[in-house]
Protein backbone atom coordinates (compact mmCIF):
# COMPACT_ATOMS: atom_id res chain seq x y z
CA UNK A 1 0.00 0.00 0.00
CA UNK A 2 1.04 3.25 -0.61
CA UNK A 3 0.05 7.06 0.58
CA UNK A 4 0.45 9.46 -0.90
CA UNK A 5 0.55 13.09 0.74
CA UNK A 6 1.14 16.76 -0.58
CA UNK A 7 4.84 17.52 0.41
CA UNK A 8 6.82 20.83 0.58
CA UNK A 9 9.62 20.91 -2.28
CA UNK A 10 11.89 21.26 1.25
CA UNK A 11 10.82 18.22 2.20
CA UNK A 12 10.43 16.24 -1.06
CA UNK A 13 13.91 14.73 -1.11
CA UNK A 14 13.21 12.49 2.54
CA UNK A 15 10.63 11.18 0.55
CA UNK A 16 11.99 10.68 -2.39
CA UNK A 17 14.72 8.29 -1.07
CA UNK A 18 12.20 5.93 0.39
CA UNK A 19 11.52 2.66 -0.82
CA UNK A 20 8.47 0.70 0.44
CA UNK A 21 8.91 -2.04 2.96
CA UNK A 22 8.05 -5.65 2.50
CA UNK A 23 7.14 -8.62 5.31
CA UNK A 24 11.31 -9.18 5.88
CA UNK A 25 11.84 -5.54 6.73
CA UNK A 26 9.30 -5.83 9.31
CA UNK A 27 11.19 -3.78 12.34
CA UNK A 28 11.40 -4.62 15.99
CA UNK A 29 9.24 -2.27 17.92
CA UNK A 30 12.41 0.06 19.19
CA UNK A 31 13.10 0.52 15.34
CA UNK A 32 9.03 0.87 14.59
CA UNK A 33 8.91 3.65 17.25
CA UNK A 34 11.78 5.43 16.07
CA UNK A 35 10.74 5.42 12.06
CA UNK A 36 7.08 6.78 13.95
CA UNK A 37 9.03 9.78 15.34
CA UNK A 38 10.99 10.26 12.33
CA UNK A 39 8.14 10.25 10.00
CA UNK A 40 5.96 12.24 12.00
CA UNK A 41 6.80 15.54 11.18
CA UNK A 42 6.96 14.85 7.63
CA UNK A 43 3.63 13.59 7.76
CA UNK A 44 1.68 15.52 10.62
CA UNK A 45 -0.43 18.52 8.97
CA UNK A 46 -0.30 16.89 5.35
CA UNK A 47 -3.13 16.44 3.00
CA UNK A 48 -3.81 13.03 1.89
CA UNK A 49 -3.52 12.83 -2.33
CA UNK A 50 -3.78 9.56 -2.85
CA UNK A 51 -3.26 5.88 -1.97
CA UNK A 52 -2.26 2.60 -4.12
CA UNK A 53 -2.63 -0.52 -3.06
CA UNK A 54 -0.46 -2.65 -4.06
CA UNK A 55 -1.92 -6.25 -2.24
CA UNK A 56 -5.49 -5.87 -1.01
CA UNK A 57 -4.62 -9.13 1.18
CA UNK A 58 -2.77 -7.28 4.14
CA UNK A 59 -3.53 -7.89 7.40
CA UNK A 60 -7.37 -7.18 6.92
CA UNK A 61 -8.66 -6.84 3.10
CA UNK A 62 -8.55 -3.42 2.01
CA UNK A 63 -11.83 -2.19 0.67
CA UNK A 64 -11.82 -1.18 -2.91
CA UNK A 65 -13.63 2.04 -1.65
CA UNK A 66 -10.44 3.40 0.55
CA UNK A 67 -8.83 5.37 -1.82
CA UNK A 68 -11.54 7.66 -2.43
CA UNK A 69 -12.60 8.11 1.46
CA UNK A 70 -8.92 9.13 2.68
CA UNK A 71 -8.54 11.79 -0.55
CA UNK A 72 -8.92 14.81 1.16
CA UNK A 73 -7.95 13.81 4.80
CA UNK A 74 -5.97 15.61 7.15
CA UNK A 75 -2.96 13.42 9.15
CA UNK A 76 -3.55 14.47 12.55
CA UNK A 77 -0.69 12.52 14.09
CA UNK A 78 0.87 9.27 14.08
CA UNK A 79 0.81 6.08 16.91
CA UNK A 80 1.74 2.63 17.04
CA UNK A 81 0.46 -0.27 17.90
CA UNK A 82 2.92 -3.23 19.00
CA UNK A 83 4.33 -3.36 15.20
CA UNK A 84 1.68 -1.03 13.35
CA UNK A 85 3.19 2.62 12.43
CA UNK A 86 -0.62 4.24 12.40
CA UNK A 87 -1.33 7.63 10.70
CA UNK A 88 -4.38 9.53 12.65
CA UNK A 89 -6.54 10.91 10.79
Amino acid sequence: MNLTIEVPARDADFLDSEQPATLADMPELPEVETTRRGIAPHVTGRTIVALDVYERRLRWPVPRSLARRLSGQRIVGTDRRAKYLLIVL
